[in-house]
């Protein structure tokens, strides 16, 4: 029997795909449906899946064919990983049918859409940014997990998402600025966790760089003109 507090780490592959408060959801639809706690899906609590992924009327044969294809170790479940890759390409394909099961296993899941609208930004801004951060940070195990920053891809907005990258910068600015003693760390932090190391973040920018039109969303989104506009004002002080 896996204990109520087992925690459910993200592997920051995943980070890329879903916003902060869809990994959140992610973890409590797993819970929802991991009826006898045992920390997997088995074959008969896959029922409730497929059926919240509009599959309700497949047959046996069909069923054990879908689970097998999620049960990737072969071992007659479906651990949480194979749950986030399983949900992954459900999202990929259809995110209309991925915010069904979130909000019918777990009775929440919002889902927000990042999105650039009519702005636009240099590609070059987003590798220099990324660069930066990969050379101050490099030795730093409070983010060994996210680093090195793809210069060439969006992993940039990915490993801002949660503030903690932005507090670090903070901090080569000026030594002390947020005390990192009250920052939550790890690779496991639910959306308000996450929302209290934003706050910290843009409550320490006060007085260092402007923040017209950014807050703690701008970043769970991912907006990149945004998160691109809050690096170039801190990289240029360090």
């Amino acid at each position: 029997m896996v204990e109520a507090t087992k925690t459910y780490v993200i592997p920051f592959s995943f980070k890329k795909v879903f916003t902060p408060e869809e990994c959140t959801a992610l973890e409590r639809t797993f819970k929802a449906y991991d009826k006898d706690k045992s920390g997997s899906i088995d074959a008969k609590e896959f029922k409730q899946v497929c059926k919240d992924l509009g599959h309700g009327d497949v047959t046996e044969d069909q069923l054990k064919s879908l689970f097998a294809k999620a049960d990737k170790n072969i071992d007659g479940t479906i651990d949480w990983e194979e749950y986030l890759t399983m949900m992954q390409g459900v999202f990929q394909k259809n995110q209309a049918a991925f915010g069904q099961v979130m909000q019918t296993a777990s009775g929440a899941g919002a889902q927000v859409q990042g999105a650039i609208g009519t702005h636009t930004y240099l590609l070059e801004e987003k590798s220099v940014f990324s660069r930066t951060i990969n050379k101050l940070f490099k030795d730093d195990p409070d983010l060994a997990d996210r680093l090195p920053i793809d210069p060439e891809s969006d992993d940039l907005f990915h490993a801002m998402s949660d503030g903690l990258i932005l507090i670090k910068l903070l901090n080569e600015v000026e030594e002390g600025r947020v005390d990192m003693r009250t920052v939550n760390k790890g690779s496991g932090l639910n959306i308000f966790k996450i929302r209290e190391n934003l706050q910290q973040a843009l409550t320490a920018c006060a007085g260092m760089i402007k923040l017209v039109g950014i807050g703690a969303d701008s970043f769970l989104d991912k907006v990149p003109h945004l998160i691109l506009g809050v690096c170039y004002q801190t990289c240029r002080l360090i």
